[in-house]
C-alpha cells in the first residue's frame, strides 16, 4: 500500500514537473509568435492563428478521445479481472467437488471390498470356529461381571517374556 501511495505521488510530482515545462515553453513560444508576426504580413498572421486554433482543437479532442479510451479500457481491465476471479472461484469449486466425488467413490469401493472380503472370510471364520467381534464383546462383559463377584483387580500389566541368561 505504501508503494502505491510512492507511486502517485512520484505521478504527481512528475505531472506538475510537465505542466510546468508546458507552461514555459508555451510562453517561449508566444513570445517567438508574437516577434514573427511584427515582420509577417497580416495575412500570414490570420492563417497562423487559424492553423493554431485548429491544432489545439485537434489537440483537445484527442486530450477527450485518449481519456475516454483509457476509461473504456480500465473498464474492460476490470471486467476481466472480475472474469478471472470469477473463473478461478469456479475451478475451485469444481476441484472441491471433484475431492468430495473422488472420496465418496473410494470410500464406496473400500465398503465393497470390505464386504466382499468379509463374504469369503465369514465361511472360513465359521468353518474355522473362530469367535465373532459381538462374541468377544460379550464375553468381556460377562468375564467383567463375573471378576466384580468374585473381587479380582483388573491387572493392566503385561506378561512377563522369559528370558535366558547367556553363558559368560
Amino acid at each position: 500500500m505504501a508503494k502505491r501511495a510512492q507511486k502517485r505521488n512520484v505521478a504527481n510530482e512528475v505531472s506538475g514537473l510537465i505542466d510546468d515545462v508546458v507552461e514555459r515553453a508555451e510562453s517561449v513560444l508566444n513570445r517567438a509568435r508574437e516577434a514573427a508576426f511584427e515582420v509577417l504580413p497580416d495575412r500570414a498572421e490570420t492563417l497562423v492563428d487559424d492553423f493554431t486554433n485548429q491544432t489545439r482543437k485537434f489537440t483537445k479532442d484527442l486530450d477527450k478521445q485518449t481519456k475516454k479510451l483509457s476509461k473504456d479500457l480500465d473498464k474492460q481491465r476490470k471486467q476481466v479481472v472480475k472474469r478471472v476471479e470469477k473463473t478461478f472461484s469456479d475451478l475451485d469449486k469444481e476441484r472441491t467437488r471433484l475431492a468430495k466425488r473422488a472420496e465418496k467413490r473410494v470410500d464406496d469401493l473400500v465398503g465393497r471390498v470390505e464386504h466382499n472380503v468379509s463374504a469369503l472370510v465369514r465361511p472360513i471364520a465359521k468353518g474355522l470356529d473362530l469367535a465373532s467381534q459381538s462374541e468377544v464383546a460379550s464375553l468381556k462383559r460377562r468375564l467383567a461381571q463375573i471378576e466384580k463377584r468374585v473381587g479380582v483387580k483388573k491387572t493392566t500389566r503385561r506378561p512377563t517374556r522369559k528370558t535366558t541368561r547367556q553363558a559368560a
